[in-house]
Order: C-alpha cells, then structure tokens, then sequence
C-alpha cells in the first residue's frame, strides 16, 4: 500500500453491489486493490486470472425537514418565517465494515445552527458499545456540526440524528442544508440537501395606467401587512412578530421613483392582507 500509494491507478471498475466489475487486459504480476468501502486488499497474482470479493457495503444516509409551517416534496422543502427554528431529521445506516464514520452538516447563511444542546442521537436496535459517538465541541473545519461514530457498529444499524437551526437575519430566499457521511479511508458519500425558504410580499403603487409609457408612480402610500390572526407585521431586528394593533405594525411607504414598497420579508406559509 505505502509503495503505490502515490501512483495512478492502472485500472478502475464501478460494481453495483450485483453485478460483478472486470478489470481486464492486466499484466501478469501483483496488483493492489484499494474500494471506495475502505477495504484494502492484495492480490497474490493476476496469473491466470484473480477474483476478489468486497465483503463492506456503503453507508446511507437521508435527510428531511420535520419543524416547519409547510412541508413539501418528503420534507425536502420547507417554508418558514423569520426568527423561527427549523428541525431537521437524518436516518444514517451502518454498512457492512463501516470504520471511521462520521456525520457532517454545513448550513448556508441564513441559518444558525442552535449548537450541540439541540442534538438528539439515537440507534435501532440499540448499540451496545460504550460512547459509540461523539458530538465534536469544535466541529471539522467547514461544518457546522461533526458526529463520529466507533468502529464496529453493526451492519444495517440505523442512526437517527435531529438538530435544530434558526431562520436568521441573514435569511435568503432559498437556504441550502447540506449533510453527508465520510467512511473508510476518507470516502465520502453522496451530499444530501434540504431547502428552507422564507417568502416576501412587496407592492407597486401607481395611477392604475398599465402602459409603461403613461405610467405615473406614486410615492408616500403607506402600507401595513396583517396575517389571518388579523395581527400586524412587525420586523424586530432578527425575528418577524406579530403585534395586535395596527400602530404597532411596521409600516412601508412607496417611492416617488418607481412606486417600490420595501418588502415584507421573512415570511412563512399563509394569507395576508
């Protein structure tokens, strides 16, 4: 391994789990075999022919929304308002010979990561290894939150992490999640996203003519957003509250320019007036 750890493969093949993956046309001589699942094999000869069986398999994992005023696409897609916490669920499970797992999750600006108090892990069936995993106090460069797991966890296990995070001021209109798994000699499987979004309303105001030659717009038109609960906006730095009088709620006037009322922005699913 130390002596071709530097060389190029002469050879790759993609197996499917089934269906058998041939590297033909070698030479006669020794090769080493390195498999995305970690294992690390030698084959003796390629004289006539060698056949190697890779007794590991892939971890999986799986992410979802499951805290948020509307869900939609398998809690792939959520919509939620500003200042409030979002909840996300990922089942992971073990593969075969899994060494060296460990969970990583990214979130884009617009979301704070509530910390590690807001961590959940469980197991099924349980696991009987003592402190079979570790929630990092500094999380690997890059992520937001880093879990290992101890070697020998058994095939088929199934991990479930929850975590909460906070739509922020920072909040864009789509905001990405992003987990995955590392594995083996650092492998790492397929990226799995989720998308928050928050909504605006913004208005035009202007004399009602429809061509954009003739158009006047009118500035100073005073507007207030109010929910179903019949309470109105209000923007209170990094949080959406909704106050009961119409005095207390934010108002947005129109420009004298281009008849533009500042959006209500970091809204989550419903009806307003």
């Amino acid at each position: 391994a130390a002596y071709v750890a530097n060389d190029s493969p002469v050879a790759t093949a993609t197996s499917t789990g089934t269906a058998v993956a041939t590297a033909e046309g070698l030479a006669d001589g020794y090769y080493f075999i390195k498999t995305t699942t970690g294992s690390l094999v030698t084959v003796d000869t390629t004289n006539p022919n060698a056949s190697v069986i890779d007794k590991n398999t892939v971890p999986e994992l799986d992410k979802t929304i499951t805290g948020a005023s509307d869900i939609t696409d398998a809690g792939k897609k959520a919509l939620a308002e500003l200042g409030t916490d979002v909840e996300y669920t990922v089942p992971i499970t073990v593969g075969k010979g899994s060494i060296n797992l460990a969970f990583h999750d990214k979130m884009q600006t617009g979301l704070t990561f509530k910390g590690n108090d807001s961590v959940t892990v469980t197991a099924e069936p349980a696991i009987s290894i003592e402190n079979w995993y570790t929630i990092k106090a500094t999380p690997d460069t890059g992520d937001d939150l880093t879990i290992t797991f101890a070697d020998g966890i058994a095939n088929g296990t199934v991990i479930t992490v929850t975590y909460l995070a906070t739509i922020n001021e920072e909040a864009l209109t789509k905001l990405e999640n992003d987990a995955y798994l590392t594995y083996g000699e650092d492998h790492h499987t397929t990226h799995k996203k989720t998308e928050t979004y928050n909504g605006e309303i913004s208005v035009i105001k202007y004399d009602g003519a429809k061509d954009a030659e003739t158009v006047k717009y009118l500035g100073g038109a005073g507007f207030k957003l109010k929910n179903a609960d019949s309470k109105y906006y209000h923007l209170n730095g990094t949080t959406v509250e909704w106050v009961d009088t119409e005095a207390e709620g934010d108002e947005h006037a129109s420009s004298a320019t281009d008849g533009k009322v500042p959006a209500f922005i970091g809204l989550a699913n419903g009806t307003y007036t």
